[in-house]
């Protein structure tokens, strides 16, 4: 129940705005012997160790890009990633927000005195990236 409620209080905290502008993910298998996909529930872990009975089956990441990215949407992606690998539980190991200022000049030319000058003006956004990365665990043959 605690990790529900962690995962609650984040999504509150970064939910103050609306949806952001993409999702992605990504599954890194650590053998390659293929597994299946599972459409299987995942029981998510946030501050609990990694399921000792289980193997760890990859890494798992997802990102949400755009000044309104939120856990709720980030962390559904981890879990379809974590499903990927064919596990049937996900350790988040980080959860993090990252930002990043982009400034570009615009330069225009106008009419001044007898002939034409020049100017630039500079123009400046943030964007930020909310980041999470989690261990999937399954029934395989590897064990952490």
């Amino acid at each position: 129940m605690r990790n529900w409620a962690i995962l609650a209080l984040l999504s509150l905290v970064a939910a103050a705005v609306c949806a952001c502008e993409t999702v992605s993910g990504s599954a890194a298998p650590l053998t390659r012997r293929g597994f299946s996909p599972t459409k299987e529930a995942v029981y998510v872990h946030t501050v609990t160790p990694a399921p000792s009975e289980l193997a760890m089956l990859g890494l798992v990441s997802a990102r949400g890009v755009g000044n309104e990215a939120t856990v709720d949407q980030v962390i559904p992606e981890l879990i379809h990633q974590a499903q990927r690998l064919g596990a049937t539980h996900l350790v988040i190991d980080d959860l993090h927000m990252e930002y990043h200022w982009y400034t570009s000049l615009t330069t225009y030319s106008y009419r001044c005195g007898f002939g034409w000058c020049t100017d630039a003006s500079p123009a400046s956004h943030e964007v930020a990236t909310l980041v999470a990365r989690g261990r999937g665990f399954g029934p395989g043959a590897t064990k952490p």
